[in-house]
C-alpha cells in the first residue's frame, strides 16, 4: 500500500472534447483514492481553446479542415515533447497540410 504522501497528476490534453470532462481520468482518480494515492486530475482542453480561439480548437478536434490524420494537435505540442530537436515547421505544412489540400484539390 502506498503512503498518502504520494502524488500522480492525470491529464486531459487538449484536443479532447471542450465540454465533457475525462470520465476515464475521474474513474481511475476514483480507484486511486480508494488505495490512498493522492491524485489530481488536470483539463486543460477549457484553457488551451481560450488562448487559441474555440473556433480553431474545434476546428482540430474535429479535424476540419484538417484530417485527424495530419496530427495537427500532436504536432504542435511536439516541441514541449522533443525541445532538444529542431523541428522542421515547413516541411510539415508543406508535406502533410498544403499536400493533403492540393490532393483535395482546395487552393493552398
Amino acid at each position: 500500500m502506498a503512503a498518502a504522501e504520494d502524488k500522480i497528476a492525470l491529464v486531459s490534453m487538449p484536443f479532447g472534447p471542450l465540454f465533457c470532462p475525462s470520465l476515464a481520468l475521474g474513474l481511475l482518480k476514483a480507484e486511486l483514492r480508494s488505495l490512498n494515492l493522492s491524485t489530481k486530475v488536470f483539463h486543460y482542453t477549457l484553457r488551451f481553446a481560450e488562448l487559441i480561439g474555440a473556433p480553431f480548437y474545434f476546428k482540430v478536434a474535429l479535424g476540419k479542415p484538417f484530417s485527424t490524420e495530419d496530427l495537427v494537435g500532436e504536432w504542435l505540442f511536439s516541441q514541449a515533447l522533443f525541445s532538444s530537436i529542431s523541428l522542421d515547421r515547413e516541411g510539415y505544412i508543406d508535406n502533410v497540410l498544403r499536400k493533403r489540400f492540393r490532393a483535395q484539390g482546395k487552393a493552398t
